[in-house]
C-alpha cells in the first residue's frame, strides 16, 4: 500500500519519539516538530485538512546531535531541550515556551521527558554526582523530587499510560551486554523497581538483544524488541507485564527494531532494521532502507504496510506510531541520498 506524505523533505518535520504522545484533540491534530539550525518548532498538523500551524519554538545548540523530542498531554506539550525543562499550554494560541528548570550545566541528561496522562506532572532523567536518577517535576508549582536513582545508567523514565502510577524505564547500555534492560516501579515506592524481561540467569550465547521498550495504553503491558545481533532465539516482537509474568513471544522476526502498540492492544507496528526481502543485510537502515509491519497481537500474523528509507542518526529512524482510532500508521522517511526527511501515514485498512 503506498505510503502518503504528510510533510515535505524540505520542512524537516519528524514525530516525536515512541514512548510518547504527540496527538491532541482526540486524534484531530497531530504535532510534528521541525528542525532548524538553532530553533526547533512545535508544529500542530490538522489530519482532516492538513492544515500546519506553528505553535512555539525552542533553541538548540547549533552542533547539538541530539534532537528535541516532547510529549503532550491534555493540552500541555513539555520537552527538553539545552538543559531547560520546557513546558507550552496549548489551551493558549498565545502562550510562549515557560521554562520549569534549568539543570546545572555539568548535568548529563536523556532528551526524552514524559508527561503524566492528566498533564500535571513531568519525568525527566538526569545524571550528576554518580548517580542516574528520575526526578517528577509538578507543574502546579514547578517544584521537583527525586522519585528514583541508581549508579548503573538507566533512562527512558515514562509513566506506564493505562496505570501512571507506575514507571517503566531502561537499564542503558549496548544490547548485547545488558541482560536485564527493561524495568518498573510504582511512583513513591523505589523499593519495588523490579525487571521484567530478565535473561541474566541465560548463558550469553542464549541470550537476547532487548530494547526499544514502552508501555501500553490498554493494560499494565508493553512490548519490546527482541533485535537483529541476538545470539538467542527465537528474535522478534515480545510482551512484557509489570505484574511479574515472563514476557510473551508475540511474533518472531530477525530484523524488528522499533515498535509501537495501537490504543485498544489487538495490534503492534515495528519498522525494521534492513528490508525483510534483503537477507544478506541484517542492519543497514541509510543504505537499505526499512519495512513496516503491522502484526495482530493475538495471532502474531505480519504484514508489510509500507517501506520507507531511513539515516543512521535520530529523528529519522522511522519511529512508527499508530493513529489514536487504529486506522492510520504514520512514520518517518528519509529522502534517498539525502539527509532530509518528512512524516508519512499509511491506512491500515
Amino acid at each position: 500500500m503506498d505510503a502518503i506524505p504528510v510533510t515535505q523533505f524540505s520542512d524537516f518535520e519528524y514525530l516525536t519519539y515512541p514512548h510518547s504522545n504527540g496527538w491532541v484533540d482526540n486524534g484531530a491534530g497531530l504535532i510534528l516538530a521541525r528542525r532548524g539550525p538553532t530553533m526547533t518548532a512545535f508544529v500542530r498538523h490538522d489530519v482532516a485538512s492538513g492544515q500546519a500551524t506553528v505553535l512555539a519554538e525552542v533553541s538548540h545548540a547549533k552542533n547539538d546531535a541530539r534532537c528535541v523530542y516532547f510529549d503532550v498531554a491534555e493540552n500541555v506539550l513539555a520537552c527538553l531541550s539545552e538543559l531547560t525543562l520546557f513546558t507550552l499550554d496549548l489551551g493558549n494560541a498565545s502562550a510562549k515556551p515557560h521554562a520549569v528548570f534549568t539543570f546545572p550545566a555539568d548535568t548529563k541528561y536523556c532528551e526524552l521527558c514524559s508527561l503524566h496522562p492528566e498533564g500535571t506532572h513531568v519525568l525527566v532523567h538526569a545524571h550528576f554526582e554518580g548517580r542516574h536518577r528520575c526526578w517528577e517535576f509538578s507543574l502546579s508549582d514547578d517544584t521537583h523530587k527525586e522519585l528514583w536513582s541508581s549508579e548503573w545508567y538507566a533512562n527512558h523514565f515514562h509513566y506506564v499510560p493505562h496505570n501512571p502510577s507506575l514507571i517503566g524505564f531502561s537499564h542503558e547500555g549496548p544490547a548485547h551486554e545488558i541482560a536485564d534492560r527493561a524495568w518498573v516501579f510504582t511512583a513513591g515506592s523505589p523499593e519495588t523497581a523490579r525487571c521484567v524481561f530478565d535473561l541474566s540467569h541465560l548463558p550469553v550465547e542464549k541470550r537476547l538483544n532487548i530494547g526499544h521498550e514502552l508501555w501500553a495504553h490498554h493494560a499494565d503491558t508493553g512490548l519490546a524488541v527482541a533485535y537483529v545481533g541476538s545470539k538467542g532465539r527465537p528474535r522478534g516482537l515480545y510482551e512484557i507485564y509489570a505484574d511479574g509474568r515472563p514476557a510473551r513471544l508475540v511474533s518472531e522476526g530477525d530484523r524488528d527494531w522499533h515498535s509501537n502498540i495501537s490504543r485498544d492492544g489487538t495490534m503492534a507496528v515495528t519498522d525494521t532494521s534492513a528490508p525483510l526481502d534483503r537477507p544478506e543485510i541484517e542492519f543497514s537502515p541509510a543504505d537499505a532502507g526499512s519495512d513496516i509491519v503491522l502484526i495482530d497481537m493475538a495471532t502474531g500474523a505480519r504484514r508489510v504496510i509500507a517501506h520507507t528509507l531511513s539515516t543512521p542518526h535520530h529523528p529519522a529512524h522511522p519511529h512508527p506510531t499508530f493513529s489514536p482510532d487504529g486506522q492510520w500508521v504514520y512514520f518517518n522517511q528519509s529522502e534517498p541520498g539525502n539527509q532530509r526527511y518528512r512524516v508519512c501515514r499509511v491506512k491500515i485498512a
